[in-house]
């Protein structure tokens, strides 16, 4: 079931290390939600979908998680990095706490963490080396 969002994780962040290392530049906060913003959308409709926002967990996705992927992946969003990192610190961790909680099975919970935590390794390893590179010294010119 979650195969494609693994995939679409994998593929993401195999392209956000093969773009960046310490010695060049990092992605840009918007060029990260271009990755990351169609799988994790997807990866919400397929948990609710499956059942798994109900009851509490459904007035958490409106009121919380739900506005932090908003800030990030709507059209017209003012992308940041400190957007960036709320979703990943604070939307995903309760995504994966409802997911732990549901009824899937423990193939597709798996599924699930290894998708999020995909998007997670996006986004901080983007976020750490932009903040690296802004403290790196820069070199005189000869």
């Amino acid at each position: 079931m979650k195969a494609l969002f693994i995939a679409a994780a994998a593929a993401g962040f195999a392209m956000l290390a093969g773009c960046v290392s310490p010695s060049t530049q990092t992605l840009t906060p918007a060029q990260v939600a271009t990755i990351v913003c169609p799988s994790v959308k997807s990866e919400l409709q397929t948990l609710e979908l499956a059942g798994v926002f109900t009851g509490g967990a459904a007035d958490t996705l409106a009121k919380q998680v739900t506005p932090d992927v908003d800030a990030v992946c709507d059209v017209g969003a003012t992308i940041t990095d400190a957007k960036l990192q709320t979703l990943s610190n604070a939307a995903f961790p309760v995504v994966l706490a409802v997911v732990k909680n549901s009824s899937l099975s423990d193939q597709d919970k798996a599924k699930a963490y290894l998708a999020i935590g995909g998007f997670q390794a996006v986004i901080n390893t983007n976020i750490a080396l932009a903040q690296a590179s802004a403290s790196a010294p820069v070199a005189a010119s000869q």
